[in-house]
């Protein structure tokens, strides 16, 4: 279709065939040439046809104007969110259908309502400072407010406002709905956290207390305890008879073993009381383990039990940590294994991991032919005062703080501890070592 400029150009082909005739506009048309008056007759219908159609094509531009501003309209007044059209003083201009609902007040009577009216007192200042950002930033503001509906009920809403034109004047579109059920979950959120950190303190003191006590208490009974066990060994020197020195023996024994669980508990009292720590001597790893071996040997023969001990030729012999905690694991390991097998063979197993310039990654094991724990037992059994099964502890003893200082200690070492077992068919326990090398130590 032609523009404008093409019409005016016709215009101004008619208007110069007339004055080149110097004549009145209707003698001209009686002086035009029969091809002149088609010519002429030709361009006034193809303009207009041109009219006709801008016509047509501006009818349809308003149509979907106005369909596009009705469904404009229609998501405005029918959106979930809030929304008032503000003029600079805070006036509202135009509101949406959900913006009088959440605000408890008719439509019709809330339009030229000042905002204010339905913002907290205090909030006041809050509004204001978000406006005059957004006139100097440009960009959108989004923040939070209190606010009060018609019936003077409060309720927090997230408000978003965005600077627009409307009628050549500056004016706010602003957005907002309901968080009051978010700024609640959130304050309930922060008590729970401050009452979880007061618990924690709660408990972390009463632990302490508790450590202290343990420890206090662990010192008075393992002075008497070593009384108890220098008179029974000076007794076994003595000449006595046959029952006399079956007494003593008892009284030895019972005194090692409670000697054995005070320690215990003590060890894991400072454990929880984080008053444990490991050395760093340098020690020969090969030698540690054999001797273990050797000490646990006697008591394997006793039961008829086949000890052995295996360590891969990889593993580092010079080592630099704490040989004596790492003697306490694998001695409670051995202890266990020797105390749950009646029958068969038990397996002392060192392997190397991981190895560098610095460090070495070694893994410990011992396995047995035992008893077995069950496996609904397994996830249980690191865990302080738990035993792998009761009537066993009733039958073998034992206070269950063994395996838990091992996995604390194994931890504090940069390993970690488990088990593998099939009850009836024997088990596995195992730990892992981080252990510095004593060449490293000595080049730094």
């Amino acid at each position: 279709m032609k523009n404008n400029n093409d019409l005016m150009k016709i215009r101004t082909q008619a208007e110069a065939m007339l004055k080149s005739r110097s004549l009145e506009p209707m003698d001209c048309i009686e002086s035009l040439k029969p091809d002149e008056v088609r010519q002429l007759l030709y361009n006034l219908r193809v303009h207009q046809i041109e009219l006709e159609l801008q016509n047509d094509e501006l009818l349809k531009t308003q149509e979907d104007l106005e369909s596009t501003k009705k469904r404009y309209f229609n998501l405005y007044d029918l959106a979930p969110v809030g929304y008032v059209t503000l003029n600079e003083r805070g006036i509202i201009l135009e509101a949406n259908l959900a913006a009088a609902n959440m605000l408890g007040v008719v439509r019709s009577v809330l339009i030229k309502q000042s905002v204010l009216k339905f913002i907290i007192h205090a909030d006041h200042d809050n509004f204001y400072l978000n406006c005059r950002r957004l006139l100097e930033t440009e960009f959108k503001v989004s923040f939070a407010l209190r606010m009060f509906n018609g019936n003077s009920e409060e309720f927090w809403a997230h408000v978003e406002i965005t600077k627009i034109l409307r009628d050549n004047e500056i004016c706010f579109l602003t957005s907002f709905f309901d968080i009051t059920e978010k700024v609640k979950a959130k304050e309930e959120l922060e008590k729970s956290l401050i009452q979880a950190r007061e618990l924690a303190v709660q408990a972390e003191s009463a632990n302490k207390a508790k450590s202290d006590f343990l420890a206090i208490m662990s010192h008075e009974i393992r002075n008497p305890m070593f009384v108890v066990l220098g008179m029974s060994d000076a007794l076994l020197d003595e000449d006595l008879t046959i029952q006399q020195r079956r007494y003593a023996e008892i009284l030895r024994s019972s005194a090692d073993g409670l000697l054995s669980i005070v320690n215990d508990i003590l060890d894991y009292s400072r454990i929880g009381a984080k008053k444990l720590e490991l050395e760093k001597l340098d020690f020969d790893l090969h030698t540690t383990v054999k001797n273990i071996a050797e000490i646990f040997s006697i008591r394997a023969r006793e039961k008829n039990l086949e000890l052995n001990c295996m360590i891969d030729s990889e593993v580092p012999v010079l080592l630099n940590g704490d040989p004596a905690r790492l003697r306490q694991i694998v001695n409670n390991l051995v202890g266990n294994a020797i105390k749950f097998t009646q029958k068969g063979e038990i397996r002392i197993q060192v392997k190397l991991l991981e190895e560098s310039e610095k460090d070495a990654f070694i893994r410990f094991s011992v396995s047995d032919t035992g008893i077995g724990i069950p496996q609904n037992r397994l996830s249980e059994i690191f865990s302080p005062f738990v035993q792998g099964d009761t009537s066993a502890s009733r039958k073998y003893g034992g206070s269950g703080l063994g395996l838990a200082i091992s996995r604390e200690l194994a931890e504090m070492m940069g390993g970690r501890i488990g088990a593998n077992s099939r009850e009836n068919f024997g088990s596995e326990f195992w730990f892992t070592a981080l252990i510095s090398k004593q060449n490293y130590k000595s080049l730094e």
